[in-house]
């Protein structure tokens, strides 16, 4: 019965060691290229297929730009048309040139030629030119509300490029957390693997005594569940890292799965600060803040626009016209001095009920874009505090986790050696095991906690990632 509880311990133990070293194990580790932390941050944030397609928004928001801005560039149209009938034909042909000003106006100059051919009569020529000026008054006048559509493209693009900023900022920390726990998982491996040897020999030392009966089977049993327990932690932390290394070569962006050697990083160091410069740096540099500041700017502009459309939609038009129906001469030259013409046109209704609701819905959805501005910013500064305090925290409980693993491994060391001399029993060799198992395990954790912080820090006060100056609160100066 021992023989075979034996056996079957050395058969755990071999299947623990074919677990982790086989040989396709070997070979891609083999292959596993050497990668630090800031190199991994590099290849995220150039190949990450998440914030390529926010680039490739930020581009469809420019070409938007592009489109809104040719509604007031220079246009040439070309005019022409052909008809034919059994008595006659007749063609036209010409050019009308337009263009529209960012206050409004909208000036053209129409040019047309027709020629009519007849089996029974002279042939007739008709040349027009008319010039035209046409200028809103009231409700759709003024560059605000022309101007509008390339304002709000603009403001689109910025919001586009402050959510790939943001997303940036996630990445990096993601990668940061990614990195250190792979770390923290290897290292795991590596100690829980070195405790598996001890209790593994403990044991059997310990199945020896027994069967000399120098042991009891309490303490067998005892060092039993500690091996298994082991066994248990070992496969976990195996899946972990398998889990955490596909999931870090996604972030990276790598098309199938890579195998990176990694090596600690030195921890972020950050230059104290008070909690109130913190606040101001961050309420400098949030991009969340920046957006919403943009908001209601934009909301600002909606008010405005909404109350000049309850005033009356008028449209004056102006201009001259030469023509020429000579039927032999079709030269303008020869045309008379031309008429004169001035239009004013309306289309609005009387009342603008409509028009008036929106102005009122526009001026109550300013005070609450106001109203969660306000509210950011104490969810900012109580973010900013807690950062800091978690940053801190973080590293005291590094330096404390650090010291009692160094105290555990101390303990296991004497435990054992005691042990051996006879002074010491079972009980202290496994209650030192398992205390040292949870001392490094809180150490690992804490440490890469601590890392993380340092980055989570900066992106709490707004500047994990360079973001330019036009994105960031205040920044919204800009030519039309």
């Amino acid at each position: 019965m021992k023989h075979r509880l034996h056996n079957s311990l050395i058969f755990i133990y071999g299947c623990l060691s074919y677990y982790n070293l086989t040989a396709a194990d070997k070979m891609i580790a083999a292959q596993a290229a050497p990668l630090a932390l800031y190199e991994a941050i590099e290849n995220s944030l150039a190949h990450n297929r998440s914030l390529k397609n926010l680039q490739i928004e930020v581009e469809q928001r420019l070409y938007g730009l592009e489109e809104t801005r040719s509604e007031f560039m220079t246009e040439l149209f070309p005019r022409g048309d052909f008809q034919e009938q059994e008595n006659s034909s007749q063609y036209s042909y010409g050019a009308e040139l337009s263009k529209k000003f960012k206050t409004g106006q909208r000036f053209g100059v129409e040019a047309l030629q027709s020629n009519a051919s007849f089996s029974d009569s002279p042939n007739a020529y008709n040349t027009r030119l008319r010039v035209a000026l046409t200028q809103p008054l009231f409700r759709n006048s003024g560059k605000l509300v022309n101007s509008e559509a390339l304002t709000q493209a603009k403001h689109n693009i910025k919001t586009s490029l402050r959510a790939l900023e943001d997303a940036k900022a996630h990445t990096v920390i993601s990668v940061v957390r990614n990195y250190e726990n792979i770390l923290r998982l290897e290292q795991s491996i590596a100690l829980e693997t070195e405790s598996f040897t001890r209790i593994d020999q403990l044991l059997k030392t310990t199945i020896k005594k027994e069967e000399l009966g120098r042991s009891t089977k309490v303490e067998r049993l005892r060092v039993e569940l500690q091996h298994g327990q082991s066994f248990s932690r070992l496969q976990n932390f195996t899946e972990q890292l398998h889990s955490a290394r596909q999931e870090f070569s996604d972030l990276l962006g790598n098309e199938k799965e890579r195998r990176y050697t990694l090596s600690p990083a030195p921890l972020l160091e950050i230059e104290p600060v008070s909690q109130k410069e913190a606040v101001r740096i961050a309420h400098a540099n949030r991009l969340d803040l920046a957006q919403l500041e943009q908001d209601i700017r934009d909301i600002k502009r909606g008010v405005k626009i909404s109350e000049k459309r309850i005033w009356p939609d008028l449209q004056l038009t102006a201009g001259h016209e030469w023509q020429n129906e000579d039927a032999a001469d079709a030269n303008i030259s020869a045309a008379s001095e031309g008429n004169w013409f001035v239009g004013l046109t309306t289309n609005s209704g009387l009342f603008n009920r409509k028009a008036r609701a929106q102005a009122k819905s526009e001026a109550l959805s300013l005070d609450a874009a106001v109203l969660n501005l306000s509210i950011l910013k104490y969810q900012v500064n109580r973010s900013v505090k807690d950062a800091l305090n978690s940053y801190h925290r973080a590293q005291q409980d590094m330096l404390i986790s650090e010291k009692n693993a160094l105290l555990a491994k101390e303990r296991i060391m004497l435990a054992q050696r005691f042990y051996h001399l006879g002074r010491g029993s079972h009980f202290d060799v496994t209650d030192a095991e398992e205390a040292y198992s949870l001392a490094t395990s809180e150490h690992l954790t804490r440490r890469a906690e601590a890392a993380i912080q340092g980055y989570s820090l900066m992106q709490t006060l707004g500047i994990l990632v360079e973001v330019p100056a036009a994105l960031k609160p205040g920044g919204h100066h800009e030519k039309g």
